[in-house]
């Protein structure tokens, strides 16, 4: 979350975009580790 605020500055102002970057990112992480367990 800090790396997605340092480059693209979400969150950077009031904040409020923050739950739903943390949302997409959880999301997209939860992915990787499905196709990670699918390959293994």
């Amino acid at each position: 979350m800090r790396e997605l605020t340092k480059e693209l500055k979400v969150g950077s102002q009031c904040g409020k975009c923050c739950g739903c970057t943390k949302k997409i990112l959880n999301r997209k992480l939860i992915q990787i580790a499905d196709v990670t367990d699918q390959v293994a």
